[in-house]
């Protein structure tokens, strides 16, 4: 099951969510949901229902209130000769 969690607060880039049903785990990537575009990157647990994320993007989405979802993955880079 995907958690969902709340924005509760933002300041810069640091956003941090509580969570109403599942914890996800560090690293995992957050979605704004509805902006699916919209990602955010947990980086602490600083209470037990509650996580301090990086937001990844420049998006008005990200807001206060706003619920997001887990996606059970983590920021990927690929690396090496890619194929155009």
């Amino acid at each position: 099951m995907k958690s969902t969690g709340t924005i509760r607060d933002i300041r810069g880039l640091v956003t941090r969510v509580s969570f109403e049903s599942g914890i996800p785990k560090l690293g995992e990537l957050l979605a704004v949901e509805g902006h699916e575009d919209a990602l955010l990157e947990i980086q602490s647990f600083p209470k037990n229902n509650e996580a301090l994320c990086i937001n990844l993007s420049n998006s008005t989405a990200v807001r206060r209130g706003v619920t997001v979802i887990g996606t059970e993955e983590v920021l990927t880079v690929p690396v090496g000769k890619e194929d155009r």
